[in-house]
């Protein structure tokens, strides 16, 4: 019980240091743009004309941009790409990740709604983006 106090204590302070450092703004970018986004889809109702137009253009940022953003920071985590290669990229994962979502969400029980398709894209938004900080924190540990 002694020996996994320190071993806690270790990776508690590793974590910490995962989340001061500069190269995990966009970690944290990320969950609060979905989480943003999430909460205007869910909480402005759909006809409500004022707010329609935005309503939209954030849900288009969460199936056109956010899963492909973060999927391929998961894919090449020690990878710098620049802007354009990123963007595309981004843009055409997130059109495969929003297609199976649709053709697996079609199969259970809540079928293809605003709701459900918000909720498991920002799920697979919030899995890969955090599977690409713990990556990179790998990649930095090695160096």
């Amino acid at each position: 019980m002694c020996e996994q106090q320190p071993k806690k204590e270790k990776q508690m302070r590793r974590l910490i240091q995962i989340c001061r450092s500069k190269q995990t703004c966009w970690y944290f970018i990320t969950i609060g743009i979905t989480s943003a986004v999430s909460l205007f889809i869910f909480v402005t109702p759909e006809k409500f004309s004022t707010f329609a137009y935005l309503r939209n253009v954030l849900a288009s940022i969460l199936i056109l941009w956010l899963p492909g953003y973060t999927f391929g920071k998961a894919l090449f985590p020690g990878k710098e790409l620049d802007r354009l290669e990123r963007s595309v990229l981004s843009i055409g994962i997130s059109l495969v990740i929003s297609f199976i979502t649709g053709l697996l969400l079609n199969y259970t029980p809540w079928g293809i709604n605003p709701m459900s398709v918000t909720v498991s894209l920002v799920l697979l938004t919030l899995i890969f983006a955090t599977i690409a900080l713990l990556l990179e924190d790998q990649i930095k540990l090695k160096k």
